[in-house]
Order: C-alpha cells, then structure tokens, then sequence
C-alpha cells in the first residue's frame, strides 16, 4: 500500500471517529462528548498539539496513531487537512476552490502521515513494548 494511501484510509477513520463521538455528544454518554458539551468543538480541539490523556486512552490505537501523527504536522498543514475534513462547503470553497473532488494540497499530508504510520509499524514489530501504537 503507498503512503498516500495508507495516510489518506487512517485520516478518513481518524475523522469518523471524531464524527461519530460529534454524534453522540448530545446523548453526554461519553469523555469525548463532555469536551463538546462544554463547548469544545472538536476542530478547536486540534489547534493545541496535546489532547488530555483520557481522550487518548478512548481511541482505538491506530485512532492513536493517526491523532500523533496529525499533531505532528505543521501548523498551517493541520490547519489544511481540518478543514479539508471538518470545514464547511464556504471554508472549502475559500481555502480550495473546490468542494468535492480532493485538492492536491492534501496529497504531500496524506503521505507524511503514511510514513509516519509505516513507521510506528517497524517500530511496534522491533519492540512492542516502547511503541506507541500499542
């Protein structure tokens, strides 16, 4: 499988699992749903690069991965992919000129994020014991 990818199926599970705790944060069942009833929308969330640590024991761990790895982008490329997959059809229009088809901005976050991944894959299988994956 090539980085993009790889990069681009763990952003669309990354995203719909913040998509479905949106869901049912109305429902108040959940940690995650707690941070959006206090007003925390979950975009607003990923501005600052550390998640409380119980939202990040919840994930499932390639949800995990997924979430560091976006963390560790650089701000302007985060920025780009949230709005990419959290924004509006007017954010989307303004940022890409386009709304439905994917822009070629995403394609270099896609792989940065799949190289990434491969990467805590080795590092998992070489020792599970230091990795973050687990």
């Amino acid at each position: 499988m090539s980085d993009y990818k790889r990069g681009k199926n763990m952003v669309i599970a990354w995203a719909a699992h913040w998509d479905a705790i949106a869901d049912v944060a109305s429902s108040r069942v959940t940690v995650e749903a707690k941070l959006i009833e206090y007003g925390q929308a979950i975009r607003t969330a990923f501005v600052r690069p550390h998640m409380p640590e119980i939202l990040m024991t919840a994930m499932p761990s390639y949800v995990r991965v997924t979430h560091r790895c976006i963390m560790d982008l650089p701000a302007e490329q985060r920025e780009t992919m949230l709005v990419w997959h959290f924004g509006d059809d007017d954010e989307r229009w303004e940022k890409f000129g386009k709304l439905h088809r994917e822009p070629h901005k995403m394609i270099p976050i896609y792989k940065k994020i799949g190289r990434k991944h491969r990467a805590e894959l080795r590092k998992s299988e070489k020792d599970p014991q230091k990795s973050t994956y687990n």
